[in-house]
């Protein structure tokens, strides 16, 4: 427990690992996970769940590239391609 700032800096590489159990990040604001260059990756054994209380926006500064091995399933009331 740390009832403060708490700072973890590193100049090589991080592992946060759980052999048997959950891993939880909760936060009362704002969280933020970034690379300054290399590859964000999320992978889930099963399902992967993204969601957002209110508007979600994804952005690529190029091409987005969707890939699935059965099918891609969009459910809105209205579907904007442009």
């Amino acid at each position: 427990i740390n009832n403060g700032k708490f700072d973890l800096v590193a100049k090589s590489d991080i592992s946060a690992i759980t052999t048997g159990g959950k891993m939880l990040l909760n936060a009362n604001g704002n969280v933020s996970i970034d690379t300054v260059s290399g590859i964000m990756a999320f992978k889930s054994g099963t399902t992967l769940n993204m969601n957002s209380a209110s508007l979600m926006t994804i952005t690529s500064e190029t091409t987005i590239d969707m890939n699935a091995t059965t099918e891609v399933d969009i459910d809105s009331a209205l579907i904007n391609l442009n």
